[in-house]
């Protein structure tokens, strides 16, 4: 009856331990979940915050493209201008699209510059103009070097030339021969939204310097800008007041910008967040945009490439 007894006591107590055991794992686990769920929301927060952010910083910009004080506006060539805000700080620059290279009406003997300047040799650097000359154009010719409907084939596409406008600079990574090395290279030189054959080399990016200048023209063209990351005040180049009817002065546009404009915006907040927008704006007024009266059109409003972000943390390194 004893022995009967303890046995009893010894299986009650094992039951108990294991329930403990049970209770534990539960607890861990429960806890492990609120952390992860605690550590998720923390990173929503913190990256809501990076976006917004970088869609301030990029407002920001629009606003000095409105600037009539000639001593407080922002230049167009890329230089880095970085504005600090309460929840974190936003790097942005202004890139003028009319000081890069037109996809759609640059002569073929340009397009080759700016391949051999990426890095191509003068061979290749020809073909592939050749290529993307063909892609654009709308016959069935070939080019001396190009590529139409069976290079495509004998290359193992299931696809030919376009045939057609480049509507976006992306498109150029369907041409035959671009890899995707050399659109990276390529794509702060390029635009669909130019002057055509005409380029506005003071508002130029260094590799289309160095496609259409001498080496020493180019350095000095890159010297002459400013070098270092210009930090702005919150207050610093506010833009100009609207009129009453809030249209903005139209002639004050024409002198700052006459195209479009590439904003890129890296924003990192103090959660540790990052976010980078890159954007295609072209000012207008109610005249150019109709009854809505916008004081600028977006052209493109997208997501950076994470690269945007990395090189930004290794600058301030």
């Amino acid at each position: 009856m004893a022995f009967e007894r303890r046995r009893q006591q010894g299986i009650a107590l094992i039951a108990v331990i294991w329930t403990l055991v049970l209770l534990a794992v539960l607890a861990s686990s429960f806890t492990r979940s609120t952390r992860s769920a605690n550590y998720l929301a923390r990173n929503h927060v913190a990256n809501a915050q990076a976006r917004a952010l970088a869609d301030a910083g990029i407002h920001r910009a629009v606003a000095a493209l409105y600037e009539r004080d000639p001593e407080r506006q922002l230049a167009m060539d890329g230089t880095e201008y970085r504005l600090e805000l309460d929840d974190g700080a936003v790097r942005f620059r202004l890139e003028d699209e009319t000081g890069k290279i037109d996809l759609n009406r640059s002569p073929a003997s340009m397009l080759a510059a700016l391949f051999e300047a990426a890095g191509l040799d003068t061979e290749a650097a020809v073909g592939l103009a050749d290529a993307v000359a063909d892609y654009r154009d709308r016959d069935q010719d070939r080019r001396p070097h190009g590529a139409e409907a069976a290079e495509y084939r004998a290359a193992g596409l299931g696809r030919g030339p376009r045939n057609d406008r480049f509507s976006t600079i992306e498109e150029i990574r369907d041409v035959l021969g671009v890899s995707s090395e050399l659109y990276r290279l390529v794509k702060p030189a390029i635009t669909v939204y130019g002057w055509g054959r005409r380029v506005n080399r003071a508002r130029s990016p260094e590799l289309v310097l160095r496609a259409l200048l001498a080496d020493e023209a180019a350095a000095a063209v890159l010297d002459a800008r400013q070098g270092t990351v210009r930090t702005l005040d919150t207050d610093d180049g506010d833009g100009a007041q609207a009129g009453d009817d809030d249209e903005p002065d139209v002639r004050t546009r024409r002198q700052t910008a006459r195209g479009a404009i590439t904003i890129v915006a890296v924003a990192h907040s103090k959660r540790g967040g990052v976010f980078v927008r890159e954007a295609i704006v072209r000012l207008g007024n109610r005249r150019e945009q109709g009854a809505i009266g916008m004081p600028f059109q977006v052209l493109a409003w997208r997501e950076g490439l994470a690269e945007e972000a990395v090189g930004d943390a290794s600058s301030r390194d």
